[in-house]
Protein backbone atom coordinates (compact mmCIF):
# COMPACT_ATOMS: atom_id res chain seq x y z
CA UNK A 1 0.00 0.00 0.00
CA UNK A 2 1.18 3.15 -1.12
CA UNK A 3 -0.18 6.83 0.43
CA UNK A 4 -2.83 8.06 -1.39
CA UNK A 5 -4.60 4.19 -0.98
CA UNK A 6 -8.08 3.28 -0.09
CA UNK A 7 -7.59 2.83 4.17
CA UNK A 8 -8.16 -1.18 4.99
CA UNK A 9 -11.21 -1.59 6.46
CA UNK A 10 -11.80 -5.17 7.71
CA UNK A 11 -9.34 -7.23 10.10
CA UNK A 12 -8.03 -9.28 7.22
CA UNK A 13 -7.25 -6.30 5.15
CA UNK A 14 -5.65 -4.54 7.99
CA UNK A 15 -3.52 -7.84 8.48
CA UNK A 16 -2.70 -7.94 4.77
CA UNK A 17 -1.58 -4.41 4.65
CA UNK A 18 0.77 -5.03 7.85
CA UNK A 19 2.27 -8.36 6.46
CA UNK A 20 3.19 -5.72 3.33
CA UNK A 21 5.03 -3.17 5.57
CA UNK A 22 6.65 -5.75 7.27
CA UNK A 23 8.40 -6.45 3.80
CA UNK A 24 9.64 -3.02 3.55
CA UNK A 25 13.08 -1.45 4.61
CA UNK A 26 12.61 0.26 7.54
CA UNK A 27 13.40 3.76 6.07
CA UNK A 28 10.87 3.32 3.48
CA UNK A 29 8.28 2.29 6.16
CA UNK A 30 9.56 5.31 8.37
CA UNK A 31 8.87 7.50 5.32
CA UNK A 32 5.26 6.02 5.05
CA UNK A 33 4.91 7.21 8.72
CA UNK A 34 5.76 10.72 7.83
CA UNK A 35 4.01 10.98 5.18
CA UNK A 36 0.50 9.68 7.01
CA UNK A 37 1.31 11.95 9.73
CA UNK A 38 1.66 15.45 7.51
CA UNK A 39 -1.42 14.51 5.66
CA UNK A 40 -3.66 13.49 8.51
CA UNK A 41 -3.92 10.24 8.01
CA UNK A 42 -4.73 8.60 11.80
CA UNK A 43 -5.19 4.64 10.42
CA UNK A 44 -2.54 4.93 8.37
CA UNK A 45 -0.58 5.99 11.12
CA UNK A 46 -2.00 3.28 13.55
CA UNK A 47 -0.94 0.46 11.27
CA UNK A 48 2.57 2.18 10.95
CA UNK A 49 3.11 2.59 14.55
CA UNK A 50 1.64 -1.74 15.20
CA UNK A 51 4.47 -2.58 12.27
CA UNK A 52 8.06 -3.64 13.49
CA UNK A 53 10.71 -2.10 12.70
CA UNK A 54 8.85 1.32 12.70
CA UNK A 55 11.11 4.07 14.14
CA UNK A 56 8.47 6.93 14.96
CA UNK A 57 11.63 9.20 15.69
CA UNK A 58 13.28 8.60 12.14
CA UNK A 59 13.64 12.66 10.43
CA UNK A 60 13.41 13.28 6.77
CA UNK A 61 15.94 15.39 4.62
CA UNK A 62 15.33 18.41 6.56
CA UNK A 63 15.00 17.06 10.11
CA UNK A 64 10.89 16.98 10.73
CA UNK A 65 9.86 13.65 12.30
CA UNK A 66 6.10 12.69 11.86
CA UNK A 67 5.62 14.18 14.97
CA UNK A 68 6.76 17.67 13.72
CA UNK A 69 4.59 17.05 10.71
CA UNK A 70 1.14 16.39 12.46
CA UNK A 71 2.03 19.31 14.94
CA UNK A 72 2.51 21.79 12.19
CA UNK A 73 -0.26 20.62 9.92
CA UNK A 74 -2.49 20.65 12.79
CA UNK A 75 -3.19 17.01 13.13
CA UNK A 76 -4.64 16.89 16.72
CA UNK A 77 -5.11 13.19 16.97
CA UNK A 78 -1.96 12.20 14.99
CA UNK A 79 0.01 13.76 17.93
CA UNK A 80 -2.21 12.48 20.79
CA UNK A 81 -1.26 9.16 19.26
CA UNK A 82 2.22 9.61 18.30
CA UNK A 83 2.58 11.17 21.90
CA UNK A 84 1.46 7.79 23.16
CA UNK A 85 4.27 6.20 22.11
CA UNK A 86 7.00 5.60 24.72
CA UNK A 87 9.62 6.71 22.91
CA UNK A 88 9.10 9.88 21.03
CA UNK A 89 10.89 11.94 21.06
CA UNK A 90 8.80 15.35 21.59
CA UNK A 91 11.79 17.89 20.95
CA UNK A 92 11.97 17.73 16.90
CA UNK A 93 10.98 20.53 15.25
CA UNK A 94 9.70 21.11 12.17
CA UNK A 95 11.47 22.80 9.08
CA UNK A 96 8.76 25.08 8.84
CA UNK A 97 8.49 26.14 12.49
CA UNK A 98 9.47 25.38 16.15
CA UNK A 99 9.09 22.28 18.23
CA UNK A 100 5.37 20.67 18.68
CA UNK A 101 5.71 22.78 22.04
CA UNK A 102 6.22 25.73 19.93
CA UNK A 103 3.74 24.89 17.51
CA UNK A 104 0.71 24.78 19.90
CA UNK A 105 1.94 27.45 22.04
CA UNK A 106 1.72 29.89 19.08
CA UNK A 107 -2.01 28.40 18.43
CA UNK A 108 -3.38 28.70 21.63
CA UNK A 109 -3.82 24.72 22.07
CA UNK A 110 -3.83 24.57 25.68
CA UNK A 111 -4.52 20.72 26.47
CA UNK A 112 -1.60 19.71 23.71
CA UNK A 113 0.55 21.72 25.35
CA UNK A 114 -0.04 20.71 28.81
CA UNK A 115 0.53 16.73 27.72
CA UNK A 116 3.30 18.01 25.87
CA UNK A 117 4.71 19.54 28.90
CA UNK A 118 4.30 16.03 30.64
CA UNK A 119 5.85 14.68 28.38
CA UNK A 120 9.15 16.37 29.10
CA UNK A 121 9.53 19.06 25.99
CA UNK A 122 12.11 21.40 26.81
CA UNK A 123 10.04 25.11 27.09
CA UNK A 124 13.00 26.22 26.21
CA UNK A 125 13.83 25.29 22.86
CA UNK A 126 14.63 27.83 20.19
CA UNK A 127 12.83 28.14 17.03
CA UNK A 128 9.93 29.22 15.16
CA UNK A 129 8.89 32.83 13.51
CA UNK A 130 8.83 33.78 16.97
CA UNK A 131 12.04 32.09 18.58
CA UNK A 132 10.38 30.68 21.44
CA UNK A 133 7.05 28.77 22.77
CA UNK A 134 7.27 31.63 25.91
CA UNK A 135 7.44 34.37 23.16
CA UNK A 136 4.85 32.56 20.24
CA UNK A 137 2.31 32.09 23.07
CA UNK A 138 2.63 35.78 24.39
CA UNK A 139 2.82 37.64 21.08
CA UNK A 140 -0.10 36.05 20.15
CA UNK A 141 -1.96 36.44 23.91
CA UNK A 142 -2.59 33.22 25.06
CA UNK A 143 -2.68 34.32 28.80
CA UNK A 144 -3.48 30.46 29.97
CA UNK A 145 -0.52 28.98 27.97
CA UNK A 146 2.24 31.64 28.93
CA UNK A 147 1.55 30.87 32.60
CA UNK A 148 1.75 26.91 32.06
CA UNK A 149 4.84 27.73 29.76
CA UNK A 150 6.39 30.09 33.22
CA UNK A 151 5.77 27.26 35.53
CA UNK A 152 7.63 25.02 33.62
CA UNK A 153 10.64 27.22 34.39
CA UNK A 154 10.36 28.73 31.23
CA UNK A 155 13.65 31.31 30.44
CA UNK A 156 11.33 34.56 31.00
CA UNK A 157 13.99 36.96 29.90
CA UNK A 158 15.56 34.71 26.60
CA UNK A 159 16.11 36.64 23.58
CA UNK A 160 14.77 34.83 20.33
CA UNK A 161 12.89 36.31 17.44
CA UNK A 162 12.22 39.36 15.87
CA UNK A 163 11.04 40.97 19.27
CA UNK A 164 13.58 39.30 21.57
CA UNK A 165 11.96 38.90 24.49
CA UNK A 166 8.26 37.75 25.50
CA UNK A 167 8.11 41.07 27.56
CA UNK A 168 8.52 42.70 24.01
CA UNK A 169 6.56 40.25 22.06
CA UNK A 170 3.11 41.00 24.00
CA UNK A 171 3.77 44.83 24.62
CA UNK A 172 4.17 45.24 20.74
CA UNK A 173 0.88 42.80 19.98
CA UNK A 174 -1.03 44.82 23.16
CA UNK A 175 -1.66 41.78 24.91
CA UNK A 176 -1.92 43.94 28.43
CA UNK A 177 -2.74 41.08 30.56
CA UNK A 178 -0.05 38.96 29.70
CA UNK A 179 2.14 41.95 30.19
CA UNK A 180 0.91 42.07 33.66
CA UNK A 181 1.66 38.57 33.78
CA UNK A 182 5.22 38.77 32.61
CA UNK A 183 5.70 41.36 35.33
CA UNK A 184 4.58 39.44 38.01
CA UNK A 185 6.76 37.13 36.97
CA UNK A 186 9.80 39.48 37.20
CA UNK A 187 10.66 39.84 33.67
CA UNK A 188 13.06 42.62 32.72
CA UNK A 189 11.15 45.81 32.08
CA UNK A 190 14.40 47.44 30.79
CA UNK A 191 15.80 44.79 28.31
CA UNK A 192 16.62 46.19 25.15
CA UNK A 193 15.83 43.56 22.27
CA UNK A 194 14.54 43.17 18.64
CA UNK A 195 13.97 46.10 16.18
CA UNK A 196 12.01 48.60 18.77
CA UNK A 197 14.70 48.36 21.74
CA UNK A 198 12.59 47.86 24.96
CA UNK A 199 9.36 46.85 25.62
CA UNK A 200 8.27 50.36 26.38
CA UNK A 201 9.18 51.44 22.59
CA UNK A 202 7.18 48.90 21.47
CA UNK A 203 3.99 49.39 23.23
CA UNK A 204 4.71 53.34 22.72
CA UNK A 205 4.74 52.42 19.03
CA UNK A 206 2.06 50.50 18.92
CA UNK A 207 -0.26 53.00 20.90
CA UNK A 208 -0.63 50.46 23.76
CA UNK A 209 -1.63 53.41 26.43
CA UNK A 210 -2.48 50.68 29.30
CA UNK A 211 0.77 48.59 28.84
CA UNK A 212 3.19 51.82 28.89
CA UNK A 213 1.28 52.78 31.88
CA UNK A 214 1.89 49.54 33.55
CA UNK A 215 5.32 49.59 32.35
CA UNK A 216 6.14 52.77 33.64
CA UNK A 217 4.10 51.35 36.76
CA UNK A 218 7.02 49.02 37.07
CA UNK A 219 9.85 51.31 36.66
CA UNK A 220 10.69 51.25 33.15
CA UNK A 221 12.91 53.74 31.92
CA UNK A 222 11.00 56.43 30.46
CA UNK A 223 14.38 57.76 28.74
CA UNK A 224 14.98 54.37 27.04
CA UNK A 225 16.38 55.50 23.27
CA UNK A 226 13.47 55.76 20.54
CA UNK A 227 10.14 55.77 23.16
CA UNK A 228 9.36 59.49 22.61
CA UNK A 229 10.51 59.22 19.33
CA UNK A 230 7.98 55.83 18.57
CA UNK A 231 4.95 57.74 20.15
CA UNK A 232 5.71 60.94 18.64
CA UNK A 233 5.38 59.04 14.84
CA UNK A 234 2.42 57.45 16.09
CA UNK A 235 0.71 60.85 17.04
CA UNK A 236 -0.07 58.58 20.31
CA UNK A 237 -0.27 62.46 22.16
CA UNK A 238 -1.30 60.76 25.43
CA UNK A 239 1.64 58.12 25.61
CA UNK A 240 3.90 60.90 24.43
CA UNK A 241 2.19 62.87 27.62
CA UNK A 242 2.72 60.16 29.65
CA UNK A 243 6.21 59.58 29.29
CA UNK A 244 7.07 63.73 29.53
CA UNK A 245 5.18 63.70 33.19
CA UNK A 246 7.31 60.24 33.60
CA UNK A 247 10.42 62.88 33.00
CA UNK A 248 11.13 61.46 29.27
CA UNK A 249 13.22 64.09 28.74
CA UNK A 250 11.86 65.62 25.21
CA UNK A 251 15.60 67.59 24.15
CA UNK A 252 17.99 64.34 23.73
CA UNK A 253 15.33 62.40 21.06
CA UNK A 254 14.51 62.37 18.00
CA UNK A 255 10.50 63.12 18.69
CA UNK A 256 10.12 66.31 17.14
CA UNK A 257 11.25 65.33 13.87
CA UNK A 258 9.29 61.89 13.87
CA UNK A 259 5.57 63.94 14.79
CA UNK A 260 7.10 66.92 11.72
CA UNK A 261 7.75 64.23 9.01
CA UNK A 262 3.99 62.38 9.94
CA UNK A 263 2.09 65.76 10.27
CA UNK A 264 1.52 65.37 13.87
CA UNK A 265 1.16 69.02 14.62
CA UNK A 266 -0.65 68.18 18.07
CA UNK A 267 2.17 66.31 19.46
CA UNK A 268 5.40 68.83 17.67
CA UNK A 269 3.56 71.51 19.79
CA UNK A 270 3.49 69.53 23.18
CA UNK A 271 7.39 68.31 22.47
CA UNK A 272 7.94 72.14 21.91
CA UNK A 273 6.59 73.16 25.27
CA UNK A 274 8.44 70.83 26.79
CA UNK A 275 12.03 72.44 24.96
CA UNK A 276 12.62 69.45 22.36
CA UNK A 277 15.66 70.60 20.12
CA UNK A 278 14.19 71.00 16.79
CA UNK A 279 17.51 70.59 15.08
CA UNK A 280 18.00 66.66 16.45
CA UNK A 281 18.59 64.82 13.20
CA UNK A 282 15.92 61.92 12.78
CA UNK A 283 16.53 58.42 10.82
CA UNK A 284 14.69 59.89 7.35
CA UNK A 285 14.08 63.72 5.45
CA UNK A 286 17.05 65.26 8.61
CA UNK A 287 15.78 67.72 10.84
CA UNK A 288 12.46 68.19 11.59
CA UNK A 289 11.78 71.62 9.61
CA UNK A 290 13.29 69.55 6.62
CA UNK A 291 10.92 66.40 7.22
CA UNK A 292 7.83 68.95 7.57
CA UNK A 293 9.07 70.75 4.55
CA UNK A 294 9.07 67.52 2.30
CA UNK A 295 5.80 66.33 3.43
CA UNK A 296 4.05 70.21 2.89
CA UNK A 297 3.14 70.82 6.76
CA UNK A 298 2.81 74.57 6.53
CA UNK A 299 1.36 74.54 10.24
CA UNK A 300 4.23 72.51 11.76
CA UNK A 301 6.72 74.29 9.63
CA UNK A 302 5.08 77.52 10.93
CA UNK A 303 5.57 75.82 14.28
CA UNK A 304 9.36 75.37 14.24
CA UNK A 305 10.11 78.39 12.40
CA UNK A 306 8.58 80.23 15.23
CA UNK A 307 10.79 78.54 17.93
CA UNK A 308 14.08 79.37 16.34
CA UNK A 309 14.32 76.24 13.95
CA UNK A 310 17.70 77.29 12.48
CA UNK A 311 17.49 77.02 8.14
CA UNK A 312 21.22 76.81 6.52
CA UNK A 313 21.43 75.45 3.20
CA UNK A 314 25.38 75.21 3.12
CA UNK A 315 26.32 73.23 6.51
CA UNK A 316 24.48 70.38 5.11
CA UNK A 317 22.02 70.38 8.11
CA UNK A 318 18.99 71.98 5.56
CA UNK A 319 18.53 72.22 1.76
CA UNK A 320 15.30 73.69 0.18
CA UNK A 321 16.05 71.89 -3.22
CA UNK A 322 15.05 69.08 -0.49
CA UNK A 323 11.75 70.28 0.16
CA UNK A 324 10.91 69.63 -4.01
CA UNK A 325 12.57 65.92 -3.79
CA UNK A 326 9.23 64.05 -3.58
CA UNK A 327 7.93 66.55 -6.23
CA UNK A 328 5.48 67.50 -4.76
CA UNK A 329 6.30 71.77 -5.22
CA UNK A 330 5.07 73.28 -1.75
CA UNK A 331 5.31 76.40 -3.06
CA UNK A 332 4.16 78.17 0.43
CA UNK A 333 6.32 76.56 2.04
CA UNK A 334 9.27 77.41 -0.02
CA UNK A 335 8.39 81.01 0.35
CA UNK A 336 7.94 80.90 4.37
CA UNK A 337 11.85 79.52 4.49
CA UNK A 338 13.02 82.36 2.32
CA UNK A 339 11.32 84.95 4.22
CA UNK A 340 13.12 83.57 6.72
CA UNK A 341 16.66 85.08 5.29
CA UNK A 342 17.96 81.12 4.62
CA UNK A 343 21.27 81.00 3.40
CA UNK A 344 21.22 79.65 0.07
CA UNK A 345 23.62 77.60 -1.84
CA UNK A 346 24.53 77.96 -5.60
CA UNK A 347 22.81 74.71 -6.51
CA UNK A 348 19.95 75.41 -4.28
CA UNK A 349 19.24 78.87 -6.50
CA UNK A 350 19.93 76.92 -9.52
CA UNK A 351 16.99 74.37 -8.30
CA UNK A 352 14.54 76.96 -7.70
CA UNK A 353 15.24 79.20 -11.17
CA UNK A 354 14.59 75.84 -13.09
CA UNK A 355 11.53 74.24 -11.70
CA UNK A 356 9.75 77.48 -10.34
CA UNK A 357 8.16 80.05 -12.13
CA UNK A 358 7.60 83.94 -11.03
CA UNK A 359 7.48 85.11 -8.31
CA UNK A 360 8.97 82.89 -6.53
CA UNK A 361 11.85 82.72 -8.61
CA UNK A 362 11.94 86.66 -8.46
CA UNK A 363 12.83 86.37 -5.06
CA UNK A 364 16.49 84.84 -5.62
CA UNK A 365 18.21 88.04 -6.36
CA UNK A 366 19.23 88.87 -2.89
CA UNK A 367 20.72 85.36 -2.24
CA UNK A 368 23.00 85.82 -5.53
CA UNK A 369 26.95 86.24 -4.39
CA UNK A 370 29.78 87.25 -6.40
CA UNK A 371 31.43 84.24 -6.85
CA UNK A 372 28.06 82.39 -7.70
CA UNK A 373 27.58 84.01 -11.03
CA UNK A 374 30.14 82.46 -12.69
CA UNK A 375 29.00 79.27 -11.86
CA UNK A 376 27.28 76.38 -14.38
CA UNK A 377 24.23 74.06 -13.61
CA UNK A 378 24.44 70.61 -14.43
CA UNK A 379 21.85 69.85 -16.29
CA UNK A 380 21.63 72.90 -18.97
CA UNK A 381 24.92 74.59 -18.75
CA UNK A 382 23.61 77.54 -18.10
CA UNK A 383 24.96 80.33 -15.42
CA UNK A 384 22.51 82.22 -13.37
CA UNK A 385 22.28 85.41 -15.92
CA UNK A 386 20.75 82.32 -18.29
CA UNK A 387 18.24 81.72 -15.67
CA UNK A 388 17.66 85.81 -14.89
CA UNK A 389 17.04 86.14 -18.05
CA UNK A 390 14.88 83.07 -18.45
CA UNK A 391 12.89 83.85 -15.61
CA UNK A 392 12.56 87.62 -16.77
CA UNK A 393 14.02 88.73 -13.49
CA UNK A 394 15.00 92.14 -13.75
CA UNK A 395 16.54 92.28 -10.23
CA UNK A 396 18.42 89.17 -10.44
CA UNK A 397 19.76 90.66 -14.16
CA UNK A 398 21.23 93.60 -12.81
CA UNK A 399 22.75 92.05 -9.80
CA UNK A 400 24.44 89.40 -11.65
CA UNK A 401 25.32 92.07 -14.25
CA UNK A 402 26.56 94.56 -11.11
CA UNK A 403 28.93 91.14 -9.83
CA UNK A 404 30.73 90.71 -12.68
CA UNK A 405 28.70 88.00 -15.09
CA UNK A 406 30.17 87.70 -18.61
CA UNK A 407 27.02 88.88 -20.92
CA UNK A 408 28.10 86.94 -23.67
CA UNK A 409 28.30 83.43 -22.16
CA UNK A 410 26.01 80.48 -23.77
CA UNK A 411 24.45 77.95 -22.59
CA UNK A 412 24.30 74.17 -23.62
CA UNK A 413 22.27 74.81 -26.63
CA UNK A 414 24.99 77.98 -27.89
CA UNK A 415 21.81 80.76 -26.55
CA UNK A 416 23.15 83.66 -24.44
CA UNK A 417 21.17 85.56 -22.07
CA UNK A 418 19.93 87.79 -25.01
CA UNK A 419 19.04 84.76 -26.73
CA UNK A 420 16.90 83.69 -23.48
CA UNK A 421 15.66 87.28 -22.88
CA UNK A 422 14.55 87.32 -26.50
CA UNK A 423 12.62 84.25 -27.11
CA UNK A 424 10.89 84.21 -24.11
CA UNK A 425 10.13 88.06 -25.04
CA UNK A 426 11.35 89.75 -21.64
CA UNK A 427 11.61 93.05 -23.35
CA UNK A 428 12.82 94.82 -20.36
CA UNK A 429 15.17 92.46 -19.87
CA UNK A 430 16.42 92.77 -23.61
CA UNK A 431 16.96 96.40 -22.91
CA UNK A 432 18.75 95.65 -19.88
CA UNK A 433 21.13 93.83 -21.77
CA UNK A 434 21.46 95.64 -25.08
CA UNK A 435 22.42 98.69 -22.62
CA UNK A 436 24.79 96.60 -21.37
CA UNK A 437 26.22 95.42 -24.89
CA UNK A 438 25.73 92.55 -25.05
CA UNK A 439 26.52 91.28 -28.97
CA UNK A 440 23.17 90.73 -31.00
CA UNK A 441 24.64 88.31 -33.86
CA UNK A 442 25.75 85.44 -31.39
CA UNK A 443 24.75 82.37 -32.96
CA UNK A 444 22.61 79.54 -31.31
CA UNK A 445 23.73 76.03 -32.00
CA UNK A 446 20.47 76.24 -34.67
CA UNK A 447 22.44 79.18 -36.57
CA UNK A 448 20.40 81.79 -35.29
CA UNK A 449 20.94 84.89 -33.67
CA UNK A 450 18.48 86.50 -30.82
CA UNK A 451 16.54 88.58 -33.12
CA UNK A 452 15.51 85.29 -35.43
CA UNK A 453 14.49 83.75 -31.72
CA UNK A 454 12.32 87.26 -31.23
CA UNK A 455 11.08 87.01 -34.22
CA UNK A 456 9.80 83.19 -34.07
CA UNK A 457 8.21 84.46 -30.62
CA UNK A 458 6.82 87.29 -31.93
CA UNK A 459 5.40 85.96 -35.22
CA UNK A 460 2.22 87.51 -34.74
CA UNK A 461 3.45 90.74 -34.56
CA UNK A 462 2.64 91.34 -31.05
CA UNK A 463 6.02 92.17 -29.68
CA UNK A 464 7.58 94.31 -32.58
CA UNK A 465 9.38 96.37 -29.63
CA UNK A 466 11.41 93.69 -29.14
CA UNK A 467 12.14 93.33 -32.69
CA UNK A 468 13.07 97.22 -32.85
CA UNK A 469 15.68 96.55 -29.74
CA UNK A 470 17.47 93.92 -31.55
CA UNK A 471 17.93 95.48 -34.63
CA UNK A 472 21.70 96.39 -35.19
CA UNK A 473 22.47 99.76 -35.76
CA UNK A 474 23.53 99.36 -39.59
CA UNK A 475 22.70 96.38 -41.49
CA UNK A 476 26.11 94.46 -42.60
CA UNK A 477 26.63 93.16 -46.24
CA UNK A 478 29.43 90.54 -44.32
CA UNK A 479 29.11 86.91 -45.50
CA UNK A 480 26.53 84.79 -44.06
CA UNK A 481 28.04 82.20 -41.67
CA UNK A 482 26.96 78.37 -43.17
CA UNK A 483 25.23 77.54 -39.95
CA UNK A 484 23.53 80.82 -40.03
CA UNK A 485 22.40 80.65 -43.70
CA UNK A 486 21.45 77.06 -43.15
CA UNK A 487 18.64 77.86 -40.17
CA UNK A 488 17.49 81.12 -43.05
CA UNK A 489 16.99 78.15 -45.38
CA UNK A 490 15.00 76.05 -43.37
CA UNK A 491 13.19 78.95 -42.20
CA UNK A 492 12.16 79.61 -45.48
CA UNK A 493 11.27 76.45 -46.15
CA UNK A 494 9.14 75.38 -43.74
CA UNK A 495 6.49 78.96 -44.34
Amino acid sequence: MRDGSPVPQSHEERQTVVDQYQNEESFVLDAHLRAAACHGSIEKVELLLSTEGIDPNSPDEHGSTALSWAAYQGHEEIVQLLLNVDQINVNVGNVYGGTPLYVYSERGYEKLVQTLLGRGADVNAQGGNHGGALQAASAMGHEKIVQMLLEHNANINAQNGPHGSALHAASAMGHDKVVHMLLEYDADVNARSGPNDSALQAASAGGHYKIVQLLLEHNADANVQGAIRAASAGGHSKIVKMLLEHNANAKVQDGTQAASARGHSHVVQMLLEHNADVQVQGELLGIALCAASVRGYDKIVQMLLAHYAVVHAQDGKFDIAHIEASGMGHDKIVQMLLDRKTRLNIETIFYLYSTKTPPLSRSLSSYIQKNMVAERDAAYNKTLLHWAAYRGDQTATKRCLDLGAQIDDTDGYGMTALHLAAENRHLKIVKILVMANAHRTILDSHGRTALDCARIASSDGSHDCILEELRPPAQSNTRLSSRRARWILSSKLHK
